[in-house]
């Protein structure tokens, strides 16, 4: 419709009331979209800072592989679900300790469910007496 006008195929007067309600509707759509986008980009940023603050800051992951992670933000609190990769098992101590972390880091509290895989390494036997 802009082009139109623009070119002259059309005028103002005859252009005015199709251009209002096509601006109505999309200010109609733009509006919600807006705001689901910027909860969107909230959320990733959330989940970026969560994954650097475990892995860099703290030392328990020090000794842990992360695997995935998957954030169901429709529970209050939201629940961050960790799969992971350990030598050794994480204590219910431990959990609370990130729980707490994680709630300073990133402003909000939130329920972690780790989903972790005991590795157990093996290697083949050094034959002590060849001959």
């Amino acid at each position: 419709m802009l082009t139109f006008l623009v070119a002259g195929y059309t005028s103002l007067a005859r252009a005015r009331k199709p251009l209002i309600w096509t601006f109505a509707l999309m200010a109609i759509l733009v509006i919600p979209l807006g705001v689901s986008f910027a909860r969107l980009v909230r959320q990733v940023q959330l989940e970026s800072s969560l994954q650097r603050a475990l892995l860099n800051k703290t030392i328990t992951f020090q000794h842990l592989q992360l695997l995935g992670s998957n954030t169901n933000w429709l529970t209050n609190p939201p629940q961050v679900r960790l799969s992971l990769r350990a030598k050794e098992p994480l204590t219910p101590r431990q959990m609370q300790l990130l729980e707490e972390f994680i709630e300073r880091q990133m402003g909000q509290p939130c329920t972690l469910i780790f989903e972790v895989g005991q590795v157990e390494e093996v290697r083949r036997e050094e034959a002590t007496n060849r001959p």
